[in-house]
């Protein structure tokens, strides 16, 4: 082995680190919006982007032509005949979980930021 020669990677910079973590972080939030779900009168909802744009889909119908699906099918694969009240509801609640994951992400970046070490950033959870 050469002087001076490591099979071990240097240590990141504090500025690799930021940047390493902030992507951890946003694809955390992606993983979450993508696995998650919500809860409306004792039913799953999934939050994935295909069910956020069904939904709200469903809603913007009944508002143009006043067209309801004659069914929702809910995670817990029960099916129902929702109201524009429930899938309003419904879709407010998938919205706020949405945006509580990009305020989660927003927060995190902030403890990122304000990290004066590699350590320090690397706690960032």
């Amino acid at each position: 082995m050469q002087d001076g020669w490591s099979d071990t990677p240097p240590p990141p910079t504090l500025e690799e680190a930021k940047e390493a973590k902030l992507k951890e972080i946003n694809a955390a939030k992606w993983v979450e919006i993508r696995n998650g779900e919500v809860e409306y009168e004792g039913l799953r909802y999934a939050t994935d982007t295909d069910s956020q744009w069904l939904m709200g889909d469903a809603t913007k119908m009944y508002t143009l032509a006043g067209i309801l699906p004659p069914f929702w099918k809910a995670k817990d694969g029960i099916l129902q005949s929702p109201t524009i009240e429930q899938l309003t509801a419904i879709a407010t609640a998938m919205y706020l979980f949405m945006e509580n994951q990009f305020i989660k992400e927003l927060t995190l970046a902030g403890q990122v930021a304000a990290a004066e070490t590699v350590e320090e950033v690397q706690a960032v959870t």
